[in-house]
């Protein structure tokens, strides 16, 4: 979320500005600018998911081991 409302905020902030350049960088900002925060938020998606699967598989070893001891 935190990743999606900061590139909210650059796009409009260059679109704000008043330098002349700065449109067409604003244009490819709003147009390809989500792709890291989609980037970002897939990453975090994915580093959870691994982090539940490392206790899922401890707790079932853990589970596997009570049961042959």
């Amino acid at each position: 979320m935190f990743a999606v409302i900061l590139w909210a905020a650059f796009s409009i902030a260059s679109l704000a500005s008043d330098d002349k350049g700065s449109t067409p960088v604003a244009t490819m900002a709003i147009i390809f600018g989500w792709i890291p925060s989609f980037l970002f938020i897939a990453m975090t998606r994915m580093q959870t998911e691994f982090v539940i699967a490392l206790i899922r598989t401890s707790e079932n070893s853990a589970s596997i081991r009570k049961r042959l001891r």
